[in-house]
């Protein structure tokens, strides 16, 4: 059994909870895609992979859900344009940002 927080989601955020500290990645969904718009993880839990976990979190709901990513928080994006294994489920309409220079 881990020893890790699990990754909460809620109509509105995925979330990890570490007493009164809360990371969350904010999402919103519309026309069959998903927007993650921001995402927080307060210098408590920072360092700890909480960020890279909601990211994780955030994309496999994407997948089992079949809605499009749209990648406007700057920690999704990042992590999407080093997992060019990944681009296919963004919209089509924000794909070529993760690979420019």
């Amino acid at each position: 059994m881990s020893d890790q927080p699990d990754v909460v989601r809620t109509d509105t955020q995925f979330e990890i909870r570490i007493g009164e500290a809360v990371a969350f990645a904010e999402y919103r969904v519309k026309d069959g895609a998903i927007t993650f718009p921001h995402t927080v993880t307060p210098a408590a839990l920072r360092g700890r992979g909480f960020a890279t976990r909601l990211v994780e979190a955030g994309l496999a709901y994407a997948q089992e859900q079949n809605l499009l990513v749209r990648p406007h928080c700057s920690f999704f994006h990042a992590y999407l344009a080093k997992h060019p294994e990944l681009h296919a489920m963004v919209h089509p309409d924000e794909r070529a940002a993760l690979t420019a220079a």
